[in-house]
């Protein structure tokens, strides 16, 4: 099963990418191979019931995309300075 597979039949994938800009992230093509292989790893009725970030925990990837986010934030905010001066 794929992410895009799991993404069909999970309404907690929509709710977490919802509050998330972690798809927009140049790193999301990685990252999604690493949760496409803790998928196909697991049976149906275990990915259905899983969260989003259930999945991410179990591919190891809470402590990058915690880090990616930071440092994409850091990075906007030095362009707005940037842009001010």
């Amino acid at each position: 099963m794929t992410i895009d597979e799991w993404g069909q039949n999970s309404d907690q994938f929509f709710d977490y990418l919802a509050h998330s800009e972690i798809y927009s992230l140049p790193e999301w093509d990685g990252w999604k191979e690493r949760i496409n292989q803790v998928l196909s790893e697991m049976a149906y009725e275990d990915a259905k019931g899983c969260e989003f970030e259930d999945l991410i925990n179990l591919a190891g990837l809470a402590g990058e995309i915690e880090l990616t986010i930071k440092e994409h934030d850091m990075d906007r905010r030095i362009k707005n300075i940037e842009k001010d001066f």
